[in-house]
């Protein structure tokens, strides 16, 4: 356990160096799948940009009550059904700590899987770099695939922010 997490660490240190690393928590105020049967108000994702490629997981709910639903189970199905791969664009604004992001994601295992998708996200946002916190928050335009086949689009009303560390 121990060689893991130095591993891990390493990983992490060579990573942080050699090209753009986010680490943190993402809003989005309609949950792509959600983990509970109470339709909820928030879903939070763990998310993890390495360059270009990033990852999301939903790791908590948050409902119009005040009432929250942590997941605690993290097991290889869940991953494989709730994990979504993206790749996005970060330009930065020259002189200042500013970013534009552009990115899109899918559940990524259900596409191998399954060669279909249920959703893809498109995410157009800006950002903020100070030190090592990045703030970040834009508008998603959510691409659902109906049963019978046809594309349905929503932009305007999903938003997202996110927060967490940066290098």
């Amino acid at each position: 356990m121990k060689k893991l997490l130095v591993s891990l660490f390493v990983l992490f240190v060579i990573s942080a160096f050699s090209f753009p690393f986010f680490a943190g928590l993402e809003g989005i105020n309609v949950p792509p799948t959600t983990l509970s049967a109470t339709p909820s108000l928030l879903t939070v994702n763990a998310r993890l940009d390495l360059g270009m490629f990033y990852f999301s997981l939903p790791v908590a709910e948050l409902y119009e009550d005040g009432g929250y639903n942590f997941n605690n189970d993290f097991s290889t199905d869940f991953i494989l059904s709730h994990l979504n791969v993206g790749i996005s664009l970060k330009p930065k604004i020259p002189m200042i700590p500013l970013y534009a992001r552009v990115g899109a994601d899918l559940p990524i295992f259900d596409l191998l899987v399954n060669q279909t998708f249920s959703t893809v996200d498109l995410k157009v946002g800006a950002g903020f770099k100070f030190l090592l916190l990045a703030l970040e928050g834009g508008v998603v335009a959510r691409f659902e695939k109906q049963n019978d086949g046809s594309m349905n689009m929503d932009f305007g009303n999903i938003f997202y922010f996110a927060a967490g560390v940066a290098f």
